[in-house]
């Protein structure tokens, strides 16, 4: 009769894999915030973590919500005029 590898190892291994693979979520999540955490973001991830634990919200609501506020804020950003490297500084003696 065969035996799966699940069946030979031993069940310690089994349960600490299933731990590890508990824990994964949360160390993903602690590595993005660490990444893109700037002192600018953490009013909206308190905003995002109140609306889902809070009140509730599922999570393709809060998605949208934050995807419109994304867009409120780039389109309220005015773009600069790009100006030609030469244009850009003035030179009074010629160097």
């Amino acid at each position: 009769m065969q035996k799966t590898i699940i069946d030979v190892l031993p069940q310690r291994l089994i349960d600490g894999l299933g731990v590890a693979g508990g824990i994964m979520p949360a160390i993903g999540f602690a590595v993005l915030l660490k990444i893109m955490m700037k002192n600018v973001y953490i009013p909206y991830f308190i905003l995002g973590f109140v609306a889902a634990a809070w009140l509730k919200l599922p999570v393709l609501a809060i998605a949208a919500a934050a995807l419109a506020m994304a867009l409120i804020d780039l389109l309220r950003k005015s773009p600069e005029p790009t100006q030609p490297a030469a244009q850009k500084e003035e030179f009074e003696d010629g160097i």
